[in-house]
């Protein structure tokens, strides 16, 4: 016997289809004398349509960055492991994350919000001298980064202290144009 599906033109006993829309499917058998047909109709549902966000989509490592979903009823995140329409992840680099939603007829859609882990300052910090005598003073300085805050100090690259014991001094060093900032710190002895 001779079979042939209509309307994808398929040939044999068993075609495999991937039908978008409801399809309404011909098999028709000839034995080269007789020929007969029958229709098998396939209704396609509708799988969810998903809209995904993310407040913000830009930050400095380890910030975190809400993402929302919606158009489904059940999800699936990955790389995080969620089931919720909403998730927070903490980024120390960009990534994307991608979650699956799934509608009440069992159909699934899969979206995807990239975050951008912007780059933090790599700057240095050093002493004029990191062995002091009591009531001596040393000039500590930083490198590097567009702009500085010294904890409990100013907001300049170079601070000069004068410790009366073994102390550590940090300085926030900051790019404005990455909005991100990383912290060194040094001690004096």
């Amino acid at each position: 016997l001779a079979y042939t599906w209509q309307p994808y033109g398929g040939v044999g006993q068993t075609v495999v289809v991937s039908p978008t829309v409801s399809t309404i499917f011909t098999l028709s058998a000839s034995d080269g004398t007789c020929a007969n047909s029958t229709t098998l109709s396939l209704f396609a549902q509708p799988s969810p349509t998903l809209s995904i966000a993310a407040n913000p989509t830009i930050v400095c490592p380890g910030d975190a960055a809400t993402i929302t979903v919606s158009g489904a009823s059940i999800y699936s995140w990955m790389p995080t492991s969620s089931n919720s329409s909403v998730v927070v992840v903490n980024p120390v680099t960009s990534a994307s994350y991608s979650v699956t939603g799934t509608n009440s007829l069992g159909c699934s859609s899969i979206a995807s919000q990239f975050i951008l882990v912007k780059s933090v300052p790599v700057f240095s910090i050093s002493s004029t001298n990191s062995f002091i005598c009591k009531g001596s003073t040393t000039t500590l300085s930083a490198l590097g980064a567009n702009s500085y805050s010294w904890i409990g100090g100013p907001t300049n690259p170079s601070w000069v202290v004068n410790p009366n014991s073994t102390t550590t001094f940090s300085v926030k060093g900051i790019y404005p144009n990455m909005g991100c900032a990383s912290t060194q710190t040094i001690s004096v002895v």
